[in-house]
């Protein structure tokens, strides 16, 4: 579903309960949009439970770019697109950063 707009199946069906005056019918009509509301709650409760899995399974400590390209929604570390102006050795370098505040923050939560 696009963000904020609902299916058209449903907003079909909230334009037909509204200009319905016949009572049998605005009753069916009711019964079909509650039931399209809930199969589409059913469909995201199927995608968060997707995600909520993948990431579970991940190993421990990941960082929010370990996550995202996890998820699949940017390449994995090692395959880098061309474009992308960092070098080997800065990309090196920027782990191994991340890797010392990883530890620093660990340390810092530790002794609190």
């Amino acid at each position: 579903m696009p963000e904020g707009k609902p299916e058209p199946v449903i907003r079909e069906l909230c334009k037909q309960i509204a200009a319905e005056e016949n009572p049998g019918k605005l009753q069916s009509l009711v019964k079909s949009l509650q039931s399209s509301v809930e199969i589409e709650h059913d469909e995201t409760r199927l995608i968060a439970r997707h995600y909520r899995d993948r990431i579970r399974s991940a190993p421990l400590g990941p960082r929010m770019l370990d996550v995202i390209s996890f998820l699949g929604l940017t390449p994995p570390r090692g395959k880098r697109s061309p474009e992308n102006k960092l070098g080997e050795n800065e990309l090196k370098e920027k782990e191994h950063q991340d890797e010392r505040q990883d530890k620093d923050r660990q340390g810092r939560t530790d002794a609190a």
